[in-house]
């Protein structure tokens, strides 16, 4: 173990792929986007004079711009995360199953690093679905109806902090 714990601060035995490494933090600002963008939309579908606005006296759909500029940014981070996915798995990409570059572990460095933070946000879910479990079960006793965007809000929250964890702990152990 000890062996592993100086290949960890050794930086010329572990040398970690930048890739790997920011992929946590990527998708989590990616989820979290996402979480702005559905909590936009849900504002707008329960207020649709929030959709334009006037400017200069003209009427302006403002949610049928957010949607082209969320549909532009959208596109473009698909093909360059795809373009790095395709970099990192060395031109090998199967579109039927895209797993997370950080499992492909190099040396016995990085199968610590990654192995660690696996068990945080595995851990972090073994809380985090009883205890959702048991306040939607509370919510369908005391007869409070739970609305699809909520889940959806909180399945993405419950992703941003998935890998946020995962990512703070490997940052935090190569360091």
């Amino acid at each position: 173990m000890s062996k592993i714990y100086f290949n960890l601060r050794n930086r010329e035995v572990m040398k970690m792929n930048k890739f790997k490494l920011y992929h946590p933090l990527i998708m989590a600002i990616f989820y979290f986007t996402l979480l702005i963008f559905f909590g936009y939309v849900h504002l707008v579908l329960n207020n649709p004079n929030l959709a334009t606005v006037y400017f200069f006296e003209q009427k302006i759909n403002l949610f049928i711009i957010i949607m082209i500029i969320v549909f532009i940014v959208f596109s473009t981070f698909i093909i360059v995360y795809t373009y790095y996915l395709q970099k990192n798995n060395k031109g090998k990409l199967n579109e039927m199953y895209m797993k997370p570059p950080e499992i492909d572990e190099e040396d016995e460095g990085s199968k610590f690093v990654y192995s660690i933070a696996t068990k945080r946000v595995y851990i972090y879910y073994t809380s985090v679905i009883p205890l959702l479990t048991l306040v939607l079960l509370f919510f369908k006793l005391i007869s409070f109806e739970v609305e699809m965007f909520i889940l959806i809000f909180i399945l993405l929250s419950i992703l941003v902090i998935h890998y946020l964890i995962y990512y703070v702990t490997v940052r935090n152990l190569i360091k």
